[in-house]
Parts: C-alpha cells; sequence; structure tokens
C-alpha cells in the first residue's frame, strides 16, 4: 500500500513544484553518460557493428542505473530513507508541470507579440529550426510537442510506474518495480531523444533505442486516449471530431504512437498539424493531420495546455482509488 502513496505523493510533487534544472538530475546524469558512451563507440564502423554497438549502450546504461538502485536499497536499512529515494526518483522521472511551463513560456511572448523570444523558447521544446517560424507554425510547433510528450513525458512513465508497483504488490516484493520499470522507461525515452535520428550519424548506431522507445511506448499511446477524451469532455472540446481523426490520421505519421495523441489534439482542437518542416538536420514533408482544420494559433495552445494537465490529473485517479481500496482491505 505504501508504495500506491509514494507514487501518488511523486505525482503530487511534481504537478506543483515542477522540475527544476541542477547538475545531477537523474535525467541529465543518464544523458551525460550517453553523450560519453556515444561519443567513444560511434565512430566510422560498418552497419552491424555499430547497431551492435547501440544495444551495448543502452544495456549499458540500464544494468549501471540499476544496479545502483538495487545496491541503494540493499544497503539503506532506514525505510524511511527508501521512501524518500523512491520519491525523489519517481518524482524526477515525470514532467508533467515542466512541460506546461514550457509551452506557457512560448504563449506568453506570442501574447505580448515577441515573436523572436517566441521562436527561442520553443527551440528548447522541438527538434525543429524555429528561425523564421511565424505564429501559426510556433503555435503548431508547441502544441505537437504538448501532444507528443502527453505520452512520453507524462503517461508512459505513470504507466509503467504503475505495472511495476502492481507487480510489486502482487509478488509481495520488498523492493519498488515500479522504480525499477519507471527508470528503464526513461532512460530509453532519453536515449530516443538523444540518438534515435534517422540521419547519417545516428540511422544504425540508435536503431536499437529507437524501436525499444516505440515498444515501450505503444501501449501507453493509446491508453492516454481515454484520460484525453474525459478531459476534452470536461473542457467542452470537440470529442467527436477528436475521436473520428485519432481513428483517420494516427498512422498517416511516420512514429506510430506520437500519430495518436497528435491526431487526437489536432481533431479535438479543430486544427491541423504537418506540412513541409526544417530541422537541423534536413527538411521533411510530414502528412497533413486533421487536413480540414484551422491552421493552429496561440488561443489554441491554452486549450492544449489545460487538456494536457487535466488528462494527466485524470489519469492519477486509479491510483487514488487503488490506495483507498488497499487501505480498506487492511483494515477488515
Amino acid at each position: 500500500m505504501e508504495i500506491i502513496l509514494i507514487f501518488i505523493i511523486s505525482f503530487i510533487i511534481d504537478l506543483i513544484v515542477g522540475d527544476p534544472k541542477y547538475f545531477l538530475h537523474p535525467i541529465r546524469i543518464i544523458g551525460y553518460f550517453s553523450n560519453f558512451l556515444t561519443n567513444l563507440l560511434n565512430k566510422k564502423r560498418k552497419k552491424l557493428i555499430l547497431f551492435i554497438l547501440g544495444v551495448v549502450i543502452y544495456l549499458i546504461i540500464v544494468m549501471v542505473f540499476l544496479f545502483f538502485y538495487i545496491g541503494l536499497n540493499w544497503l539503506i536499512k532506514n525505510i524511511y530513507v527508501k521512501y524518500f529515494i523512491d520519491i525523489f526518483l519517481i518524482y524526477s522521472m515525470l514532467s508533467l508541470k515542466d512541460l506546461i511551463l514550457h509551452s506557457k513560456r512560448v504563449r506568453n511572448q506570442l501574447e505580448l507579440g515577441n515573436i523572436i523570444d517566441a521562436r527561442k523558447n520553443l527551440s528548447m521544446m522541438v527538434g525543429r529550426d524555429t528561425k523564421t517560424l511565424n505564429e501559426s507554425k510556433i503555435s503548431s510547433g508547441v502544441i505537437e510537442s504538448l501532444a507528443e510528450n502527453f505520452t512520453d513525458g507524462i503517461i508512459s512513465p505513470m504507466f509503467y510506474c504503475y505495472l511495476g508497483i502492481f507487480v510489486s504488490l502482487g509478488l509481495n516484493l520488498s523492493i519498488n518495480l515500479g522504480v525499477i520499470f519507471i527508470i528503464i522507461f526513461k532512460i530509453t525515452s532519453t536515449l530516443d531523444s538523444m540518438i534515435g535520428y534517422k540521419n547519417e550519424k545516428y540511422i544504425y548506431f540508435g536503431k536499437f533505442s529507437a524501436r525499444m522507445d516505440d515498444i515501450f511506448n505503444f501501449i501507453p499511446a493509446r491508453l492516454a486516449i481515454i484520460p484525453l477524451s474525459i478531459a476534452t469532455f470536461i473542457l467542452r472540446l470537440n470529442l467527436i471530431r477528436g475521436l473520428k481523426v485519432f481513428l483517420s490520421d494516427r498512422k498517416k505519421h511516420s512514429s506510430p504512437n506520437s500519430g495518436c495523441t497528435e491526431s487526437f489534439y489536432a481533431g479535438t482542437l479543430d486544427i491541423k498539424f504537418g506540412g513541409v518542416i526544417k530541422y537541423k538536420y534536413g527538411i521533411f514533408n510530414k502528412p497533413i493531420l486533421n487536413s480540414l482544420g484551422n491552421n493552429p494559433c496561440r488561443f489554441n495552445i491554452k486549450q492544449a495546455e489545460n487538456l494536457s494537465l487535466l488528462g494527466g490529473v485524470l489519469f492519477i485517479i486509479p491510483a487514488i482509488i487503488s490506495f483507498f481500496i488497499f487501505s480498506y482491505l487492511q483494515l477488515i
């Protein structure tokens, strides 16, 4: 029962405090380690060798972090210190408030008419080249990022924490598998964001991490439509249109997972995504999602923020219900 409460507390802390940046943040440590190994191993080699080395870097980072957590859990005897570490790690792997804050920074600059600073703030959220984007394209970039990261930064880590917690409870384990599962997911997600590109430098070296990210996000990306649908209904957005575009357009997207939430956001907000987008590593013509929709504007950013925030909060409700059920069962 306590590990469910740990999860709920971690979520509440993220919702209130956000994700402050500091040198030894767990995600940053994963990034430092990944950069070190990538610079060491990603040289000009045969395709198969690069792919194998990509598998090796993934396994090394996962094993190092798991050994560290399991070792720490074994060494520390005080149960409350263990609880604190679990709360800290789970909280560090969630990014709901941070995602909303990044979006607000861009929206605030657009509302002030400061398009240059809006572009700069957007560049911290997306990989596309933002230097020449107008308000509509900036708004599109923000909302697409909110939609994609609703799965990757909110639903998926929560889903795997849920899964680990209930495996631990079911098997009556002393260790919190929720922490282990969420760590593995965030390592996968971080590696995908760093080396999972389809360019000459990473196409083979990052392929394994990219495919693992696709696998890990497959179920959560589809599960995300449930809290989003409830949130859409509460916010009085266009639920029917959101579901229709989700069903018709999600497979147009190059990602098997991002297309789920992006198509739903496009439909429920009655806007369109896609078209020609310039990245640092090339220009891509993305398929249009919700082709009959309007061009996005800053007003739609606010709607997308509300949708993401409420959808994330709704996804914690099963944990709260489970906590009270387990509490009741312990009393009878």
